[in-house]
């Protein structure tokens, strides 16, 4: 717990310190989330890469693959 605290600690002193935290940490999950998209449509277009999917994501139906992924 004496860790978890301490990085907490250290996250809230960094946010007050640095005011343009909020931008570069939104750039950064943005990212994220762009990469794992690209990642998601590569996948689907590769052989069986839709069945890889559903396994991947734990998806029993074609229907939830279309509600999710399109």
């Amino acid at each position: 717990m004496i860790k978890e605290d301490n990085q907490v600690t250290r996250w809230a002193n960094y946010v007050k310190s640095n005011p343009g935290w909020k931008e570069a940490h939104n750039e950064f999950i943005d990212a994220q989330i762009s990469k794992r998209m690209r990642m998601i449509r590569k996948l689907a277009q590769a052989p069986n890469g839709k069945r890889k999917l559903m396994s991947l994501f734990g998806i029993n139906s074609v229907a939830e693959y279309k509600r999710l992924f399109g």
